[in-house]
């Protein structure tokens, strides 16, 4: 509870900050189950002898000191323990974690069965409580519901993992589609007639499918005019997202802007944006469908 508390104050109040590590936690329990104890277990006692004049039944069949020792002892005293137990947890664990719910559930659990045996002894007035059979039956059922529990958490946390694995493998998958987008739109509109044919070979080695046929058929014409206009162009890329995405394929919308100059003089930067087809051939990305988006 506290941790739930303070934490979030944690940046404003800088002792709140104590409050997430688990070590200063385990000693403020610690601290705090031994005052409950100290400070309620002899009013609780005694809370307990005035309710019960003849202490517990004591079975026969035990030590014959414990007849005499024993003889007036209160029983339930356990209750004091779980108190303890319990209220220390809640003030200072860390409530969100399940297994904390699943430890406080068992203890409980048992410390009831514990409490019904004790009363059956007492309003019976005999040593015998719950059967064992009884005690049994019911410490497996606690036990069951926390297995359960413990199972149905790991299977969702499991499947978060899984989930959050998924969401990281797509955003890697989407990371790769848009650099291989922008290295393909960025070929095309970067241009030096110096090197043009080396530069069309890339475009051409780096593409496949109706893209790479069309570029092919076009190629010739592209590098005579690129050498005849002395043209140098530089793309860049300003923004890019993807718009669909399979296992093999991503549709790669980007922004850009292009610098020409050409034997006439420099010109003005003109933008563009492409819906870029980004393709795997074999292991690598390819550029398969180039559109200018108007």
């Amino acid at each position: 509870m506290l941790f739930h508390l303070l934490v979030p104050f944690a940046d404003q109040v800088g002792p709140f900050n104590l409050f997430r590590y688990i070590t200063f936690r385990s000693g403020g329990a610690l601290v705090t189950a031994l005052f409950i104890s100290f400070f309620f277990g002899p009013r609780i006692i005694a809370w307990l002898k005035s309710k019960q004049a003849e202490g517990q039944p004591i079975r026969l069949d035990g030590p014959e000191g414990h007849l005499l020792r024993k003889k007036g002892t209160p029983t339930m005293g356990g209750f004091l323990i779980l108190l303890a137990l319990i209220v220390s947890t809640l003030l200072w664990a860390d409530l969100a974690n399940g297994y904390v719910w699943v430890t406080l559930l068992v203890t409980a659990g048992f410390g009831t069965v514990g409490f019904f045996d004790d009363y059956k002894k007492l309003t019976k007035r005999s040593s015998s409580g719950l059967s064992s059979r009884g005690k049994l039956v019911a410490q497996v059922a606690i036990s069951a519901v926390a297995t359960i529990v413990i199972v149905g958490s790991l299977a969702g946390s499991g499947t978060i993992l899984w989930q959050h694995h998924t969401a990281a493998v797509r955003r890697q998958q989407a990371e790769q589609f848009i650099d291989a987008a922008k290295q393909g739109v960025v070929a095309v509109t970067s241009i030096d007639f110096n090197a043009v044919r080396d530069q069309v070979q890339h475009i051409i080695d780096n593409s496949t499918g109706a893209f790479r046929e069309d570029f092919i058929a076009r190629s010739s014409q592209f590098i005579q005019v690129a050498e005849a206009s002395k043209a140098v162009a530089k793309g860049a890329v300003t923004a890019a997202a993807v718009e669909s995405m399979k296992t093999d394929e991503a549709v790669v919308l980007l922004v850009g802007s292009e610098q020409i100059s050409n034997a006439a003089g420099n010109q003005q930067p003109r933008s563009f944006r492409f819906r870029v087809t980004v393709t795997r051939d074999a292991d690598q990305l390819k550029v398969s469908k180039l559109e200018l988006v108007l």
